[in-house]
Formats: C-alpha cells, sequence, structure tokens
C-alpha cells in the first residue's frame, strides 16, 4: 500500500457522475461511472501514450489530448458516451512535453514546453488555441532549467488563466507567475529568488496574494515550506510544515471555507490545515485511510455545482484512494488522522507556533468554535451520492478489480 506515482485525471460532471483517466504501462484507460444507473465502463481508448490532459466543459465534454510514442498529438473528444478522435499534430518535435488542456470543446487551448535550440537549457512556454481544425500559437513565456531538476508548470485557473513555474540557474530557484487574459500573456506578476532549489511545488492566488507550497532539501531530506508573497514581490508569510523526510508533491486544498496543504510522506499522505488567513497553521496530520490502500495524485477538476458551492471544494490536485475514488488529505479530521510530533515551526508574519497550538484570542477562539461543527457534520447528500459510486466501485474491485487488478 502506498503513493502509485501515474499520471491521472479524476472529473465530475454535473450529473454527479465520475470520469477518470489514467497512464498504466503507456496505455491511457478511461473509467466512467454514472451516479444515476451506477453502470461502471472501463476501456483503454489510447496506446503508447506519453503523456496527457484533460478537462470537461460547461456542457459535460471531456477534451482528452495526448501525446504518443510516435511524436503525434491526439484528441479526443468524448461527450454522451461518444468518443471522436483525431490526429491533430504529426511529426511533433521530440523535446515537446508537460501538456496542459484547458477551454472547452469549440475553443480548446493548450499550454506546453518546447526546449529552445540555440541556447541550452533555455526553453519556450508555447500556448496553442485549436479552432475548427486549425492551430493559433504564441509564446506565453521562456525560463531557464539548469542542472537535473525538471521544470513543471502549473495552471491555475481563477477569473483568469495564471501559469506557474520556477525557473532553475546557479543553484537558485525562481517563482515566476504570469497570467492570460483571453487574448495576451503578462509579463511576470511574480518573479522571486530563493537561494535554494525547489523540488516540488504547487501555488495558487489567494486574493491579492500568490502562494505557493513547496519541498526543498533539509539535511539531505525533504521539507514542505509555505510562502505568500504581495503584488510587490515581498513576502507575506512563511511556514515550514513538515519535519525534514521523504515530502514530496504538495497540493492546495480549500474544501468548506478551509484552507489544506496535503503533501506525500514516507508513502501517506499528511497535511496541515490554515488558520486566520494563512497566519498561522495546525497540524501536521496522517491521514489513516493512506495506510489502508494504494492512491494517487490525481489532476482534478469539475462543472459541479455540488462541489463548487455545497462542499466549497476547489483544487486543481486532490489525492485519492485508489481504485477507488475516496479523497485523502482534507475535510473531517475526527477519527481520520494521526497527529505527527514536531517541535517547532519556523515563521514569518506571525509568531514560532508549536505544533498542536491553536489561535489565542477570544474572537479566534468563537472562529474555532464556529468551525468545529462543520467537521463534525454528517455527509452531505452530494457525497452519499459519491460513496454510491464508491461502493458499487468496492464490490467491482473485490470480484477482479476496477483496475484490472485483484486487491
Amino acid at each position: 500500500m502506498g503513493f502509485v506515482n501515474i499520471q491521472s485525471v479524476l472529473m465530475y460532471d454535473s450529473l454527479d457522475s465520475v470520469h477518470n483517466l489514467y497512464v498504466k504501462d503507456e496505455n491511457l484507460t478511461y473509467v466512467s461511472a454514472n451516479s444515476v444507473t451506477k453502470n461502471m465502463d472501463s476501456q483503454i481508448i489510447e496506446r503508447n501514450v506519453k503523456e496527457f490532459d484533460a478537462c470537461i466543459d460547461e456542457n459535460n465534454a471531456i477534451i482528452l489530448l495526448c501525446k504518443t510514442g510516435n511524436n503525434q498529438l491526439v484528441l479526443h473528444e468524448i461527450s454522451d458516451k461518444k468518443d471522436h478522435r483525431k490526429v491533430v499534430g504529426d511529426r511533433l518535435k521530440p523535446g515537446l512535453e508537460d501538456v496542459h488542456v484547458f477551454g472547452n470543446k469549440d475553443d480548446i487551448n493548450v499550454i506546453y514546453t518546447l526546449p529552445d535550440e540555440k541556447y541550452r537549457d533555455s526553453y519556450y512556454i508555447m500556448h496553442s488555441y485549436y479552432k475548427q481544425g486549425e492551430w493559433e500559437n504564441t509564446e506565453a513565456g521562456r525560463y531557464m532549467s539548469q542542472g537535473l531538476l525538471n521544470n513543471e508548470i502549473k495552471v491555475y485557473e481563477a477569473e483568469q488563466i495564471f501559469i506557474g513555474f520556477v525557473e532553475y540557474r546557479d543553484n537558485k530557484s525562481y517563482f515566476r507567475v504570469r497570467r492570460y487574459d483571453g487574448k495576451n500573456w503578462s509579463k511576470d506578476l511574480l518573479r522571486v529568488e530563493k537561494n535554494q532549489e525547489v523540488y516540488w511545488y504547487d501555488f495558487q492566488k489567494n486574493g491579492e496574494l500568490f502562494e505557493f507550497a513547496y519541498a526543498s532539501k533539509a539535511d539531505d531530506q525533504f521539507q514542505i515550506q509555505y510562502e505568500a508573497y504581495d503584488k510587490n514581490n515581498d513576502i507575506v508569510y512563511h511556514h515550514e510544515l513538515s519535519n525534514p523526510s521523504s515530502c514530496m508533491h504538495p497540493v492546495f486544498v480549500s474544501y468548506r471555507g478551509e484552507q489544506f496543504i496535503a503533501w506525500v510522506e514516507l508513502d501517506y499522505v499528511l497535511s496541515c490545515r490554515m488558520h486566520n488567513d494563512r497566519r498561522y497553521f495546525d497540524g501536521p496530520y496522517r491521514w489513516k485511510e493512506s495506510k489502508n490502500s494504494d492512491f494517487l495524485m490525481y489532476k482534478f477538476c469539475y462543472n459541479n455545482e455540488r462541489i463548487k458551492n455545497k462542499l466549497g471544494l476547489s483544487c486543481s490536485r486532490v489525492y485519492g484512494s485508489f481504485p477507488s475514488y475516496s479523497l485523502i488529505g482534507f475535510g473531517n479530521m475526527k477519527n481520520n488522522v494521526e497527529a505527527v510530533p514536531i517541535e517547532k515551526r519556523k515563521s514569518s508574519g506571525g509568531e514560532q507556533m508549536e505544533q498542536g497550538k491553536k489561535p489565542s484570542t477570544e474572537k479566534e477562539k468563537q472562529v474555532e468554535a464556529a468551525r468545529e461543527p462543520s467537521l463534525a457534520e454528517k455527509v452531505n447528500n452530494l457525497e452519499k451520492r459519491v460513496e454510491n459510486i464508491e461502493n458499487y466501485f468496492k464490490r467491482k474491485s473485490r470480484s477482479g478489480g476496477l483496475f484490472g487488478q485483484r486487491r
């Protein structure tokens, strides 16, 4: 049992049905589970896949783009149980990678990276639109990537599209963020120099702040850090969230008005919870379910109003059990987590906080008291529907395995 590091996308449509795409042994499998009929289908829809990305639009159409081993770009539009496949790019440059898809079936947007053929260790971030069978290409940015670290672009969708990426040069890292307004890409809204190497990260926009959670090296181990920057590129908050360990792949998850940062550590999911608008954290906590099942890190997307409004669930990536789709790393902690000892957590923009210490002012206590019932309340109607689907999956797994593996 533990972390299964394969590429996977998890989607919920407006009818509460679940869709999952994942690559295993270069085969891309599509799993769909109907929330009404409880029917579950699983099929390989593309072979020889090197990487892919997918999203779901407002009309429940799934847009899937694959890069294959023979350097083709293949587009699948999956809607109403029909899969429309076509090759939309041939003889791709071998260095094309890190594919990200957003938009809808009538306005497909793709972000990816290409090496600069003239300058070593220099890369382009490209943005391509696919409309009426034609590609239009524009450059979204350029960065350096020296050494062994592999830059990965993060796409964050809010009122506008943002890309976050980390540039590496001379044993330093640079956080960078740019914005797309629907027509043009901005120059860097954020560019911050770090005198250390950043290994895994996630980012998001919170009001006027850009927030990063990342893993940096500490005594030959990795430690999860949190930092927030204002529009002047000045650091507002910094917190060390974990002990030095084998920490990797931090993700931001907002749920019912609370902000969590979850990560993988020693094949478990751990997380911290924010308080008081990023001034304090509690945790870390180890989620028990991750001890008893394999789990993945999914790209997470949906067009489901219940998830947005009732659950207040917002994240670009999320951890979930495998082969069921029970999400891990946030939510009700009662009987679901174990506290992990940590003596002190360094922070700026707030005092050093001991592990488990709670806010102490009367107003903060009232906020905490009001928060607790929401953590203990019963699962809402959407969660019940999802649980029914999960139970169906579990029955399938006992009879042979949703992913073709007997558990």
